[in-house]
């Protein structure tokens, strides 16, 4: 037997850059790419599957290299400088990739054109660098191999695996937030040099063996049981295979539960691949002890029985990131860092331990029957192309979560009984049968859906298993239906009133819109506002088909029937891309409530985005985007609006509504000052159908509609100052906002200082009017409304007392407006039992405003006899 020699520290050390560098590389690279695709799971899938498949060629070809061991290390360098040169050329690669693919590909994302540009598109801009990826791991497991370095199988893919789980961390908890795109692609490019010059550093005149020739690695070690012929290959291949698929089928399962943002996702895959390079490395240390083809066949078997338990641990994610994380508090590190770290591995430590352990032993099998490395590598990399593919087209639209898993435990099951009946008599475990049955038991026990809903009195109503997300339709109690995407509220519920608001007061805001764009569709219930108007045309577009699907049957009602209109094309795509490759041009386009810290949408807030829905207006179009108010800091909403003014040169901001449950604004931008039209008002409230829908939106009050105006473009210059935008590079928006969710630094600090601005009067045009307002009763009902709503925040911040002082100020300043006299009464009605001599106080100021009250009647006798009470006490 030939002396062995322990791998260099240098060479490990530049394993793990080369694996953090690839991680930092397709991270983002999958960014990139949503650009040009679009931000959907299609996107990545199609970019998994070329990138497994470069990876693939790249490692075939290596194996075709005849290079001395010095050779081989020069070979790694070049391949090194190359991925790092490919990084820093991508960017420039998708922008000229954009206008090609924009010109060939449909807009409709589920259809096989649309896969097949994507597929090809993917593979002209990946091609080379995934090849040299590929190449990479072949190279240095050959220069082990001829050095001498036992266990060089199981050390170098832990580590690479290891860099590669700190590269996706870094890339989404440091590189991007601290660099943008473009600087942490020019960080994993100095990694790859610095693996290179590493590898240039040892590629040094050595005692090492000329080639690698097959079967040399087992006459170097102790004897290994052989697999039957061509089987590792074919192993490996369903490795790759199971790898991926699982990987998809767990980040699904885990998105319904964990926040969804950029971080969740890194995180999922960092814990994915950290549990990958601790098999990898409790190989490297059981491989001298333990005979590997008995070790195969019990590690398959655990890890069939480790994917079923994983059901059972995806049951226990709403209670590790939900009731139990609360004891940690709130803030990012608590819950961003620790808490879905944990979950994650709850999920995923386990079967990956035993996915890692498999795939060194199965190279090493491999290699002792012929096969080289490169070829080897290839093959996996070949079944990891067939991953994502299966699992986002086939497995999860048809089996959904839990069965996609079962049937990937069933295969490693199989696997596993066919090595142990074909190697029975070559020690193959005697426990291995009752290994499966175990797992078959656990399978029939195993939670029928993994589905999650909020609890009692919520229950669901329907459900979907989208290729992009994970839709229900739930109830509370008897409460009208919400729409749900991976457990995140869509729309539905008592938000209707809202939505039917963001739809009409775009429309109204233009003189004649006959041509609508609205971006992000949901419920349908802000499209159904806007059909009510007449457009000649309106498009809508919804990256969700099961979002479609269940608001077609459970919505119908709130949306006027829209998703089944004639008048209306409503498309599966991607909002952010239909923007850049329609031809069309609108009079108005709306941009629907997008949750800012959901990871891809930040790039529906960004300059770029804003720039191109400006190309698509007609002369004279507007653009609304609604903002969650509840779901931005100042400093976030600051910066949108900055972004927003910087795409156009008129702006207003519009509240969607006079309350705080939700409160959300409207950025309106246009070449010039947009003008709420009177008379399209007055039209308006001519149809019957539409009266109705403005009747219940409360918009059939001149000062609910004119309230709501916040400021123009000088009052929102000042109040979003000076600062940096969002852009695509910098995206900060999406790395910004999770950290406000996770802190719950959100409120109405932003709505309160969006009404401290001097927003003037609304602007709105009487002309051809049939019946205008009376101008000193509409500025006390406008000044009514506001004071109103100021009473509101009050009330949310407990400052009780003088939230009724001002809704009496509101209410006594109101000529024909009488909400302000109702949220008095609601707000008398909440004070009562605390402090009944406030309660009488409001009840008798509303007395005096409305003497035939018959309720505050009642509440003024209740509240005085309660303050008596308090005062004998």
């Amino acid at each position: 037997m030939a002396a062995t020699t322990p791998l260099p520290r240098l060479l490990v050390l530049a394993t793990v850059l080369s694996g953090a560098a690839a991680l930092v590389d397709e991270m983002v690279w999958v960014r990139l790419l949503g650009q040009v695709f679009g931000h959907t799971a299609y996107a990545v899938q199609v970019v998994l599957a070329v990138f497994f498949a470069g990876v693939a060629a790249g490692s075939a070809a290596s194996d075709r290299w005849l290079l001395s061991p010095r050779r081989l290390l020069i070979a790694y360098a070049a391949v090194e400088l190359g991925v790092g040169l490919a990084a820093l050329l991508f960017p420039w690669m998708v922008g000229r990739a954009i206008p090609l693919y924009d010109r060939v590909a449909p807009l409709a994302l589920e259809t096989g054109p649309a896969h097949l540009c994507r597929l090809a598109t993917g593979a002209l801009l990946l091609a080379v660098p995934t090849a040299l990826m590929g190449a990479s791991l072949p190279l240095l497991l050959r220069w082990a191999a001829a050095a001498g370095a036992d266990g060089a199988t199981g050390s170098l893919y832990a580590a690479n695996t290891l860099g590669g789980a700190a590269g996706a961390w870094t890339s989404a908890f440091v590189l991007v937030p601290g660099l943008g795109v473009a600087g942490a692609l020019r960080a994993a490019a100095a990694a790859s040099a610095v693996a290179a010059a590493i590898a240039v550093g040892l590629a040094r005149p050595t005692r090492v063996w000329t080639t690698d020739r097959p079967g040399r690695a087992a006459a170097r070690g102790r004897a290994v049981s052989p697999l039957p012929a061509g089987a590792a290959p074919l192993l490996l291949f369903l490795g790759g295979l199971e790898a991926i698929a699982l990987e998809v089928v767990w980040t699904r399962a885990l998105d319904q539960r964990l926040s969804g943002t950029v971080y969740a996702f890194a995180t999922v895959l960092s814990v994915f691949l950290v549990g990958l390079a601790g098999g990898s490395a409790a190989y490297r240390a059981l491989r001298p002890k333990l005979d590997p083809l008995p070790l195969l066949i019990s590690v398959e078997t655990i890890l069939c029985v480790a994917v079923v338990a994983s059901l059972y641990a995806i049951r226990l994610v709403p209670r590790l990131a939900g009731p139990d994380a609360a004891a940690l508090g709130s803030g990012f590190v608590r819950q961003a860092v620790a808490v879905e770290s944990l979950a994650s591995g709850a999920v995923l430590l386990l079967p990956c331990t035993g996915l890692g352990f498999v795939f060194p032993l199965l190279v090493d099998l491999g290699r002792a029957q012929g096969p080289r490395v490169g070829s080897l590598l290839a093959v996996n990399s070949l079944g990891c192309v067939a991953g994502p593919l299966a699992a986002g087209l086939f497995l999860l639209p048809r089996l959904g979560l839990r069965d996609s898993l079962l049937l990937l435990a069933a295969l490693l099951a199989s696997i596993s009984v066919a090595l142990w009946i074909l190697t029975r008599r070559e020690g193959a475990p005697r426990w291995t049968p009752a290994g499966v049955s175990l797992a078959f038991v656990l399978a029939l026990a195993a939670p029928r859906e993994i589905r999650y809903w909020g609890p009692p009195p919520e229950r669901l109503v329907d459900y979907r298993e989208d290729p992009d997300a994970t839709v229900s339709v739930v109830t509370a109690g008897s409460g009208p239906p919400l729409l749900k995407v991976n457990d995140r509220i869509l729309g539905g519920g008592f938000s209707v009133f809202s939505e039917h608001r963001q739809g009409h007061l775009p429309m109204l805001l233009h003189p004649d819109p006959r041509r609508v764009l609205l971006l992000g569709v949901g419920t349908g219930n802000t499209a159904g506002a806007i059909l009510l108007h007449r457009p000649d045309r309106l498009v809508g577009a919804e990256l969700v088909q099961g979002a479609l699907d269940l608001a077609r049957i459970h919505f119908a009602a709130t949306n006027y029937g829209v998703l089944a209109s004639p008048r209306a094309e409503i498309l599966c795509a991607d909002a952010w891309r239909l923007v850049r490759a329609t031809p069309e041009r609108y009079d108005v386009v709306v941009g629907d409530l997008f949750h800012p810290w959901e990871a891809g949408v930040g790039a529906l807030y960004t300059r770029e985005h804003f720039a191109r829905v400006r190309r698509a207006l007609l002369p004279g179009g507007t653009f609304c985007q609604w903002l969650p108010l509840f779901q931005l800091s100042t400093d976030d909403l600051r910066m949108v609006i900055r972004t927003f003014l910087s795409a156009f040169p008129s702006a207003q901001a519009w509240l969607g509504n006079l309350g705080t449950d939700v409160p959300i604004v409207g950025l309106v931008g246009s070449e010039r000052e947009a003008t709420l039209w009177w008379r399209g008002w007055e039209a308006a409230r001519g149809e019957p159908s539409l009266r109705r829908s403005l009747d219940d939106a409360r918009l059939d009050a001149p000062a609910e509609l004119l309230a709501g105006y916040v400021g123009g473009t000088r009052a929102l210059r000042d109040f979003a100052g000076d600062g940096p935008l969002n852009t695509e590079d910098s995206a900060r928006l999406e790395f910004r906002a999770p950290r406000t969710f996770f802190a719950r630094a959100f409120g109405f600090d932003g709505e309160e200082r969006l009404l401290a601005l001097p927003a003037g009067p609304a602007p709105v045009d009487f002309t051809g009017a049939l019946d205008p307002p009376d101008a000193p009763t509409l500025a006390a009902d406008v000044a009514a409304a506001r004071r109103m709503l100021a009473a509101l925040l009050l009330h949310e911040r407990t400052q009780t007392r003088l939230a009724v002082e001002t809704a009496i100020e509101a209410a006594r300043l109101s000529r024909t407006y009488r909400r302000p006299a109702d949220v008095l009464r609601e707000l008398a009605w909440s004070s009562l039992h605390r402090e009944p001599d406030l309660a009488a106080q409001a009840f008798d100021a509303l007395l005096l405003l409305v003497p035939v009250d018959p309720d505050a009647r009642e509440g003024l006798s209740r509240a005085r006899k309660l303050a008596a009470g308090s005062a004998a006490r």
